[in-house]
């Protein structure tokens, strides 16, 4: 059963509602479990944030926008419509000069950021991102520069995740049993991807679930994804793919036991 990430804002704490209370938020992001994620992270700092899997989508929730978002955090690759192009439109043929476009890519490249500032996005925040640092560019953006700005240390674990999340543990517990209702089913999809040489579908699958990983801190799982995409690209002889399959199946139990450890260990 997957979980509902959604929380309503201010409800895990006061203190860090304040930082983004009553920003209206447009998140563009074609990968379902990252919306999930960041949404309920950037709710939980108190902003209200409306989705949008593509450019394209964005493009007509800004038109039909009853109230104007205060900022559109803008995956960079995006179906339909990349994120360059949809910010372009924005800018040129929708006259909005003003609004906030803030590139998530990634490629953290001098080249990409550049890429994205020609396209008249405002700011780039790297994946996997930090929330603290999502928050300062935000509220930067938002002409937010006074109030509660410092970082709240965490209290209950040591996790890449929690640290990078912002130290909130009742909401990163959240994120991380989502993570493994997302990964539990994994193995088998990709087995049937493999088996009926769907490998551009099967990579795309593994590139997305690398980005994931890397934001809630599954740093083997990330080093196997890697790994796995060499592989697709590069592997001979005559069925490589089952020796991928059954490799996959054991990272993903090394990665449901290191996090069902630390969700236990934040319970304590």
């Amino acid at each position: 059963m997957a979980h509902d990430l959604r929380a309503e804002p201010g409800a895990h704490s006061q203190f860090r509602a304040a930082r983004l209370q009553d920003l209206r938020l447009l998140l563009v992001e074609d990968q379902q479990l990252m919306q999930r994620m960041m949404q309920d992270l950037l709710e939980a700092e108190g902003a209200s944030v409306q989705l949008a899997n593509n450019g394209a989508m964005a493009l007509l929730a800004i038109a039909s926008a009853r109230a104007s978002f205060d900022a559109v955090l803008m995956d960079v690759q995006l179906p339909v419509l990349d994120g360059h192009s949809a910010t372009r439109v924005i800018r040129k043929q929708m006259g909005l000069a003003h609004l906030p476009v803030i590139a998530l890519s990634a490629n953290a490249s001098f080249s990409e950021r550049q890429e994205c500032l020609d396209a008249g996005m405002n700011d780039h925040v790297g994946k996997p991102f930090e929330l603290d640092h999502l928050v300062a560019v935000l509220r930067r953006q938002c002409g937010r520069t006074t109030g509660p700005q410092e970082r709240r240390e965490s209290t209950c674990i040591e996790a890449s995740a929690l640290q990078r999340l912002g130290g909130n543990t009742p909401v990163v517990s959240e994120l991380l049993k989502a993570f493994l209702d997302e990964i539990a089913t994994m193995p088998e999809r990709l087995h049937a991807l493999l088996h009926s040489g769907e490998l551009a579908a099967a990579f795309e699958m593994l590139h997305a679930l690398k980005g994931v990983s890397a934001t809630v801190g599954a740093r083997h799982m990330v080093r196997f994804v890697q790994e796995a995409e060499f592989r697709l690209k590069n592997d001979g002889g005559a069925n490589p793919h089952e020796a991928l399959s059954a490799d996959f199946r054991s990272a993903v139990r090394l990665t449901q036991q290191g996090i069902g450890e630390i969700i236990a260990a934040s319970a304590r």
